[in-house]
C-alpha cells in the first residue's frame, strides 16, 4: 500500500496566481506539480470563502502520495524529462501538459507558499517553503505518532517507545502523542 502524506499549507501573493498555483497542485489545466495532490479546497466557492484578503494568501489542507518533495518536485522532473524523452516510467503523459516542480511554478507566478508535511507511516515531516526572505526550503527531520490508547499504563507504552516521556504522557489526550516533526503553529509567511 502506499503511503499517504498529510500537509498543511499558506500559499500568499496575487490571488489569480495563488488559485493558478493550487489548481497546478490539484493537476488541473494542463499544469501538473508532479503527481499533484488532493486539497481541501473543493470548489471555486471554498476558495473565495478561505481566502485572506487581508495579507492576500490562503491556508488549507490536504494529501499527497509518499512526500511532497517526491510527490511535487521529484515526480515534476521525472514527468518533465519523460515528456521530452519520451522514455521513463510514467506511461502515456497528456500532449500539452506542462510540469513544474512547486518551487519553479511559484517562482513563475510570484506566489510564496510554506507546507508542513508528516508521514507517520515511514516516520518523517517536511518544512518545504519558497518565500522572498528565505529562498528555497526543503526540511527533513524524524516524526512519529504513538497511539497511546493501546497502552494502558506509560511503563508498557515506553516498551515499545522509550522516547514517550512523563510529560508527554500527562499532557496527550488519550489517543495519540506526536514525537518528532516541525512546529507547525509558526508561519514564515
Amino acid at each position: 500500500m502506499a503511503n499517504l502524506c498529510s500537509f498543511i499549507a499558506r500559499v500568499k501573493g496575487d490571488k489569480a496566481n495563488v488559485k493558478k498555483f493550487i489548481d497546478g497542485m490539484e493537476q488541473k489545466n494542463g499544469v501538473w506539480l508532479g503527481r499533484g495532490a488532493e486539497t481541501s479546497i473543493c470548489d471555486d466557492d471554498d476558495f473565495n470563502d478561505m481566502w485572506n484578503d487581508r495579507d492576500s494568501s490562503i491556508e488549507f489542507d490536504g494529501t499527497c502520495k509518499n512526500s511532497v518533495e517526491g510527490a511535487m518536485i521529484d515526480c515534476a522532473l521525472s514527468m518533465r524529462e519523460q515528456a521530452h524523452t519520451g522514455k521513463g516510467m510514467w506511461g502515456d503523459l497528456e500532449e500539452g501538459t506542462e510540469y513544474y516542480t512547486l518551487f519553479e511554478y511559484a517562482r513563475k507566478l510570484g506566489v510564496e507558499f510554506e507546507m508542513y508535511s508528516t508521514e507517520n507511516g515511514c516516520g518523517f515531516a517536511e518544512h518545504i517553503a519558497y518565500t522572498n526572505e528565505l529562498g528555497e526550503v526543503n526540511e527533513t527531520t524524524d516524526y512519529n505518532e504513538i497511539w497511546i490508547e493501546d497502552y494502558e499504563t506509560l511503563e508498557e507504552c515506553q516498551k515499545e517507545h522509550p522516547e514517550v516521556t512523563q510529560e508527554d504522557w500527562d499532557e496527550s489526550d488519550g489517543s495519540i502523542i506526536e514525537i518528532g516533526g516541525f512546529d507547525t503553529s509558526v508561519w514564515n509567511l
